[in-house]
Formats: C-alpha cells, sequence, structure tokens
C-alpha cells in the first residue's frame, strides 16, 4: 500500500522540503504501476468535479456562446504537476462534451519527473520537465515544447488554461504567486485551475493581496474548504450559463462528510 507510509513527507531529507514521494520513488516501476492503479480515480473524479463548478459559475461560456476570442479558437491546457495526464484526460473529455467539440485542443502535461512521459506520449498530449520554482515562465517551456515535438507555435489568438494539482502546498512562495498574478493579469491564461489538499490553503488569500480574483468552489456552508479554486484576472467577469445544465457526476468528490464531523467533535 503506497501509503502506509511515506518516509519523505514524514522526514524528509536535510536541506530539502518535505515531499509526498521522492522523484526516485515516483521513478519505480512497482509504484507507478500501483500509482496509475490507485490515483487514477482520485486525480480524474475531482478534477472533473473542479470544471463542473467552475462551468456553473460560467468560466466556458465565451466558447459555448463566441464571445470575444473565444469561439471556435485553439485552447491550451497546462498541467502543472500533472504526472501522466489524469487531469488533462478529465479536462478533454468534459470540454468536449459540455462546451466545444470543435475547438483544437493542446494538452501539454508539465512535471519533474520525466518517467511520466511515455504515459502522456500514449495518450497523444505532450509532456515536459518543469519545475515551477526555476521560474521559466509557462509561455517559454510550452513553446520550447512545440519547437521539440515538431508542432506548430500555438497561435496567439488561442486560450491557455492552466491546471494545479496538489503542487501549491509545496511551491506557495512570493516568487511563484508573482508569476501566476502576471499569467492571469496579462491575459496570457484564463484561468488558473487549482486543487490541493488542505481546506485552508495560504496560496488563496496570497492571491487575493496581489489583486486576483478568486473563486473558492466548493460549498463553504459547513466551514472554510479552500480545497477547489479559480484565479482570473480581475478584470474578468462571469456570466453563469443560462442555457446549459451542469450535473453533479461525483457527489462528494473531493469529500466533505469527514469535515461534517469534524465541526461536530469541535462543536460548530
Amino acid at each position: 500500500d503506497i501509503y502506509t507510509e511515506k518516509k519523505h513527507l514524514v522526514q524528509g531529507n536535510e536541506g530539502k522540503k518535505k515531499v509526498t514521494w521522492s522523484q526516485e520513488e515516483y521513478a519505480h516501476a512497482g509504484m507507478q504501476l500501483m500509482y496509475l492503479s490507485l490515483k487514477s480515480w482520485q486525480r480524474f473524479t475531482e478534477t472533473w468535479a473542479l470544471l463542473e463548478r467552475t462551468a456553473r459559475l460560467g468560466l466556458f461560456e465565451p466558447h459555448r456562446r463566441g464571445a470575444g476570442k473565444f469561439r471556435g479558437k485553439p485552447v491550451r491546457v497546462l498541467s502543472i504537476g500533472g504526472g501522466p495526464g489524469y487531469e488533462l484526460v478529465a479536462f478533454e473529455r468534459f470540454f468536449r462534451r459540455y462546451v466545444c467539440q470543435s475547438s483544437p485542443l493542446q494538452l501539454v502535461s508539465l512535471d519533474l519527473m520525466p518517467g511520466w512521459k511515455p504515459f502522456i506520449d500514449a495518450l497523444g498530449m505532450q509532456f515536459g520537465v518543469y519545475d515551477i520554482e526555476a521560474q521559466e515562465s509557462l509561455a517559454s517551456v510550452a513553446a520550447r515544447l512545440n519547437a521539440r515535438d515538431g508542432h506548430v507555435p500555438f497561435p496567439s489568438d488561442g486560450v491557455t488554461y492552466v491546471l494545479i494539482s496538489y503542487v501549491m502546498i509545496y511551491v506557495t512562495t512570493d516568487a511563484v504567486c508573482n508569476m501566476l498574478r502576471d499569467l492571469v493579469n496579462s491575459g496570457a491564461v484564463h484561468c488558473v485551475l487549482v486543487s490541493e489538499r488542505g481546506e485552508q490553503t495560504a496560496a488563496l488569500g496570497m492571491m487575493e493581496d496581489r489583486g486576483v480574483q478568486v473563486h473558492r468552489l466548493i460549498d463553504q456552508g459547513n466551514g472554510l474548504d479552500e480545497r477547489q479554486s479559480a484565479w482570473l484576472s480581475g478584470a474578468t467577469r462571469l456570466d453563469p450559463p443560462r442555457d446549459v445544465d451542469i450535473p453533479t457526476t461525483f457527489p462528494n468528490v473531493p469529500f466533505e462528510d469527514g469535515k461534517e464531523r469534524k465541526n461536530r467533535r469541535m462543536g460548530h
């Protein structure tokens, strides 16, 4: 069981931050087999739920209604910490089902661990080794990958989304938050979609302090819950859909029943 003992999370390495598993552990074939078998369900369903919530806010309506630059334009999705691509699979299927069937999609997984590349290649997506703390801009890394893989440059009138899954817990620094702020405020990225483990996520407040529009997507009625959020330019206005129903496909994802029990124990 890969969850029985996470030595690198509990102990860490001297001079390095604690992480869930080390890059050496992620590269182990047996570890990859277990990870692919177990984490696929969580990452796909949580990303799908994240997209449902943002769709209800109206994030994808410009694609559907032909507003501004969006209708039929190419869409690029950069998944930071994207590993073997579960989040990208969820985005592709959700987008095709509920948003637009014709817009070209460029799906890119960016991760520290190069061993995920064969899985991304098998899905027909792109992969790049990327360290968000190294301060290489996402635009430059995407251009580098296009040049390497023989793809045409992503058009300037395309729309870019960034998915960040369970990464901010490790990289919430002023430098990283400044970079993400600049991406959304410049229009280079339409929206950053974030999934995190903790019900309190420091990055949200830091982004708000920088003038970024932050939406906490999970119902706050049972207490603070910042595990899923959407970050946009302060100038962006969302118009909820009026002619499409976005169902809840995976209730209680990410789980909230444990949060209710915790609140009862605390007397809330």
